[in-house]
């Protein structure tokens, strides 16, 4: 990730922790205090420790998710280890299209494609979503809906394009439909890709159904006001399963967004647990591993497919998430620096 595209995404608040100095520049152009440095103190240390020891059960399928334990630099660093993989089969009916930073989803049915979230701009969606789905013998014509996880441009920038082009619904929380259109067109310099037009509102607990597919939508703010997760029916050789889906990962360097995104997370964890959900997908590789067990799944053809963790895991991997939460919120209100 080029230094550029860093300083896009901190200013478009895409990741609200940043490196120190480079947040610090760009929050001081902006006219904004620079995000809180990452010092330790004794209770986000514990609260460290309590993730470390959860994700101890199994490393495999919770390092992921426990990088946001650490500095978002080693975000950064993690990430770009992470090669833009070929747009890829991962259940029967779930294909990825995105990139090796940021990703989207393509889920088909019965009568068309849903699709959630659509890469950085124009050229992506293009390359990315339309040719990795003609790749795959898919016809991007059939894309119905787009589910637009929130409104940072990392994961609205293609939908313009691909309404116009297919004129697919586009479903984004009002919460998101209002931050999105105040996103300034030109921040530091960086021209931001037009946002969509609005078209259908999220409501927490819907039911969005296309054909034979039926996918649960909730608000989980935090990332951002309005958020959008989802729980998602997949199939693995015929055998339904449920996927939960984290609409946006990174933490705000506002205390009273990072105590939503508390609420948020010790609802829907719990929740999609009780579910029966039995892995977990994400908008950023970094924080499911998908590249990775992408490679696994092309290395090992016919082998367990590594996206179904289990329901205890599944359950874990929100709690490690909380607790690297928790971890964050003692860092914003720090007792004993360290």
């Amino acid at each position: 990730m080029n230094t550029s595209r860093i300083a896009a995404i901190l200013l478009s608040g895409a990741a609200l922790l940043a490196i120190p100095a480079l947040a610090q520049t760009a929050g001081q152009a902006n006219g904004r205090p620079p995000p809180a440095p990452f010092v330790q103190n004794e209770e986000s240390l514990a609260d460290t420790a309590r993730a470390d020891a959860l994700m101890a059960k199994d490393h495999k399928d919770l390092d992921d998710i426990g990088m946001l334990c650490k500095p978002l630099s080693d975000i950064f660093v993690k990430g770009d280890t992470y090669e833009i993989p070929p747009a890829s089969k991962v259940f029967d009916n779930l294909y990825y299209v995105g990139l090796g930073k940021v990703g989207a989803w393509a889920i088909t049915t019965s009568e068309g494609i849903i699709l959630i979230d659509t890469l950085d701009n124009t050229d992506e969606a293009k390359q990315y979503i339309v040719g990795g789905l003609q790749s795959l013998g898919l016809d991007p014509a059939q894309i119905k809906y787009i589910i637009v996880s929130h409104g940072h441009f990392d994961h609205f920038g293609g939908a313009k394009y691909l309404q116009d082009t297919y004129h697919p619904h586009i479903l984004m929380s009002p919460a998101d439909w209002d931050l999105m259109a105040k996103t300034p067109k030109v921040r530091n310099g960086l021209q931001m890709p037009d946002g969509p037009a609005h078209d259908m509102d999220v409501v927490d607990g819907q039911k969005l159904t296309l054909g034979d597919t039926t996918l649960t939508l909730y608000i989980t703010p935090g990332h951002t006001p309005g958020t959008v997760s989802a729980v998602i029916p997949v199939k693995d050789h015929g055998k339904t399963y449920l996927m939960s889906f984290w609409g946006g990962t990174a933490f705000s360097s506002n205390l009273d967004m990072l105590k939503k995104y508390q609420a948020s997370v010790e609802r829907f964890g719990p929740m999609v647990k009780g579910q029966g959900v039995q892995g977990v997908i994400s908008n950023h590789p970094v924080f499911d591993y998908s590249v990775k067990k992408i490679g696994e799944m092309k290395a090992h053809p016919g082998g367990k497919n590594p996206f179904i963790i289990g329901g205890t895991n599944v359950g874990l991997y929100y709690e490690v998430l909380d607790n690297c939460l928790k971890a964050q919120i003692a860092r914003m209100t720090p007792t004993s620096g360290m």
